[in-house]
């Protein structure tokens, strides 16, 4: 994580969010502030935000909902739910609904938020690289499937017994076909 990730942090309880963000001072977060499920939608609209922490219990939108929403619009944002009333209903809410990277509860260990946080942002750049090179590989193999169409047997060439490509006489186009290849393959 190079630059600073941007955490929002969302409870009804002033002093609560004070406590959080106090703990997370020190860390490369940038730190937003949301008292309930309503505001933390708003900010969501205006900011690009990293990883959301929410309180289960707020008047209003719940964590679960917000989670929810975040999981529909903000997909790739980290979702974490710290909670002081933590019940089977709630965690299966959250984990179906919200598809809740971490599910935490009050009162929490500095720590423990803070590693959830780092491995959680983690986390999320390997998708989004493991995403990336999936789509790559879809461009690769479509762009080899067009190289084949256009030459037929280019990508199952012949080799020797020594494992040396075998060119036949006559391959007047072996230049042309070998830029079309590099260009192909983005070399």
């Amino acid at each position: 994580m190079t630059a600073k990730a941007r955490i929002l942090l969302v409870d009804d309880e002033p002093a609560l969010l004070d406590g959080l963000r106090r703990t997370l001072r020190r860390e490369p977060f940038e730190i937003l502030l949301a008292s309930c499920g309503e505001e933390a939608v708003a900010t969501l609209t205006s900011f690009d935000v990293d990883a959301v922490v929410s309180d289960q219990d707020m008047p209003g939108m719940r964590g679960t909902e917000l989670l929810s929403w975040i999981r529909e619009h903000r997909f790739d944002t980290v979702r974490v739910l710290l909670t002081g009333r933590a019940t089977l209903d709630v965690a299966l809410d959250c984990m179906n609904k919200g598809e809740v990277y971490r599910f935490l509860t009050k009162p929490c260990e500095p720590t423990d938020l803070i590693a959830t946080l780092h491995s959680g942002i983690a986390h999320r750049e390997l998708m989004r690289e493991a995403r990336r090179l999936i789509e790559y590989s879809r461009r690769q193999r479509t762009r080899l499937q067009d190289l084949e169409a256009r030459y037929p047997g280019i990508t199952t060439p012949q080799r020797a017994d020594d494992g040396c490509l075998v060119i036949e006489e006559g391959d007047d186009d072996l230049e042309t076909v070998l830029a079309e290849i590099k260009r192909l393959v983005g070399g």
